[in-house]
């Protein structure tokens, strides 16, 4: 049987895993910056900013890089209900 884990991160996943240091660095009253985002979600600069402007597009974020409603809304959804069956089949590593 293949090693999962060791295949690259679903897309899915590094939008929920930088929307959750988003989230991380907002709790922690420390202001919003790409560089915090980009060390909690070891993701590179190029390809952050990218992920920021999709999530942006799709309602997630504002410009602000405060997460919406909808953001809330997709996490809770998607680490309910996604997530337990993708990390049964070894698909999902939580990294939060």
């Amino acid at each position: 049987m293949p090693n999962y884990a060791r295949f690259r991160q679903l897309r899915i996943q590094v939008y929920v895993d930088v929307l959750r240091s988003i989230h991380s660095i907002k709790r922690s009253g420390e202001p919003i910056r790409l560089y915090h985002i980009e060390r909690l979600s070891g993701l590179t600069y190029p390809r952050l900013k990218k992920l920021i402007v999709d999530l942006e597009q799709a309602g997630f974020l504002e410009a602000s890089l405060d997460i919406t409603a909808r953001g809330y809304a997709f996490l809770e959804e998607i680490t309910a209900k996604v997530a337990p069956v993708m990390a049964k089949y070894g698909f999902w590593q939580d990294h939060a």
